[in-house]
Formats: C-alpha cells, sequence, structure tokens
C-alpha cells in the first residue's frame, strides 16, 4: 500500500495533467455544439488545406457549417481544393470574416450560402500575384558564375540565380493572367458585384466591410452573434458552436 502511495506521489503531476485531458474529452462529448465552427485563420498552403478538408469531413453530421475567416489569402490550388470539397457539402454553409478575409480566403467564402463581417473587416482584393528573386547580379558581385544545363525555354524561369529575361517576364505574366481571369470569373460567378464597384473589384481592391456590404461582396454586417441569430431563425434551432482549429497540445476546446 505504501508503494502505491509513492508512486502516486512521485507521479501527481502526471495524474493532474491526465485528469485535465479526460475531463475536457467528457465535457466536450457532453455539450457537443450542433453547428461546426471552422477556423481558417492561416495563409492557406497545401498542408492546412487538407487540415481544413479533414474538418470539414468531420463536420458533416453538422446542421450547419460557419467558416470562420481571417487570413490574408495563399496559394491558388490548395484554395480551389478546399473549394471543390467545400461544394460537395449539401447543407447551409455561412463565412463570417474577422479581420481579414481577402485573395484566396475571400475566394474561399464567396462559395458559402451567406458572407457576414463587421464594418471594418479587410474584404477582397481579387487578384493574383507571383513574384521572382534575381539573385544574378549578386553574384556579378561575388565574381560567382552560375552555369545550368536544361531542356525547355521555361525549365528554369523561376530559378533565382538567372537574370530576368523578357522570355520569363512574359511567361510570368500569362501564367498570372491565367489564374486572375479563373479567379475574377469564379468570383463574378457567385458573387451580384454592383456595376459601380466591378472596376474596382477587378483592380484586386481592399473593401471595408460597410463598402462591401454596399457592393455586394458581403451580405450582411454583424458579429458572430449574429450569425447565429440567423441561423437559428433559418433552421428553426437552438444554436451551439462547436469550434475546428488547429490545437496546440493543451489547448482545451470548449463549445462557443
Amino acid at each position: 500500500m505504501n508503494d502505491i502511495k509513492d508512486i502516486i506521489k512521485r507521479n501527481s503531476w502526471i495524474l493532474f495533467l491526465v485528469g485535465i485531458i479526460l475531463f475536457s474529452h467528457i465535457y466536450s462529448i457532453l455539450t457537443k455544439g450542433n453547428v461546426a465552427v471552422i477556423y481558417i485563420d492561416k495563409p492557406i498552403t497545401s498542408d492546412f488545406a487538407e487540415k481544413v478538408i479533414d474538418f470539414l469531413k468531420e463536420a458533416k453530421d453538422y446542421k450547419a457549417i460557419v467558416l470562420y475567416i481571417d487570413s490574408p489569402g495563399g496559394a491558388p490550388e490548395p484554395t480551389y481544393r478546399i473549394i471543390k470539397y467545400l461544394d460537395r457539402i449539401n447543407k447551409t454553409k455561412i463565412s463570417y470574416i474577422a479581420q481579414y478575409g481577402t485573395s484566396a480566403s475571400y475566394w474561399i467564402a464567396t462559395h458559402t450560402n451567406k458572407i457576414f463581417a463587421n464594418e471594418l473587416s479587410f474584404v477582397g482584393s481579387v487578384g493574383v500575384l507571383i513574384g521572382k528573386i534575381d539573385l544574378s547580379g549578386l553574384l556579378s558581385k561575388l565574381g560567382v558564375k552560375y552555369y545550368s544545363f536544361s531542356k525547355g525555354k521555361y525549365k528554369e524561369f523561376s530559378n533565382p540565380l538567372l537574370p530576368l529575361d523578357n522570355y520569363t517576364k512574359q511567361y510570368y505574366n500569362e501564367l498570372a493572367d491565367k489564374l486572375y481571369n479563373f479567379f475574377l470569373t469564379d468570383v463574378l460567378e457567385h458573387r451580384d458585384i454592383k456595376k459601380e464597384c466591378l472596376s474596382k473589384v477587378k483592380e484586386s481592391t481592399i473593401f471595408l466591410g460597410i463598402e462591401a456590404k454596399k457592393c455586394g461582396l458581403i451580405d450582411y454586417i454583424g458579429t458572430m452573434d449574429d450569425v447565429k441569430a440567423y441561423l437559428e431563425k433559418t433552421l428553426k434551432i437552438k444554436v451551439k458552436f462547436e469550434p475546428f482549429r488547429e490545437k496546440a497540445l493543451f489547448y482545451l476546446s470548449f463549445p462557443i
């Protein structure tokens, strides 16, 4: 008996930690929400897109899905991967834009049924950015020569050790045009943008939420409480949010 007490005493902090984790798990089960809130709160990379899609899969049994968006954007392909999966979900989908709902993250929002934002949210920035670093001048100053052996005119178009020649400039511009036209066309298919705002949208303008509402980029000005009220009225249920986000090791998740 004394040995058992001694073991418990030496490992009390481990038992305490296990107790917290078990309590959190049991509490989450007993108080599980009925509307999933999926956080898109990072730049959209390939890895992050897969995590968002995993969350969307987990949320299949919930009454509705809210995307809590606070991201400046990200890469086109991972963004479109999220969009394609989002389009397959046949239930009410709402976006709430916190501080940032720009570029790729705004694109995702356009594939939900309604978009909420507050008056000072950053919304829009429908555009494409492709960059290339040119280190060839630095190499020259250092007396270093770079030789490469490749086949295909544009095989090394992104190589930072090669100068940006006219062919490469043209290639980058053509690539940017293709991505931009795809992005813009899709946004205009999903949002009824006011004619007087169309030129600004095409110029990749960032709108404040209150401007975005007037231009048709979003549907409502409000907070998450307003999202909740909208869902309760639309779905005729008592809404309890269940957050889905990347967790730290000891992050405790409680329904909102």
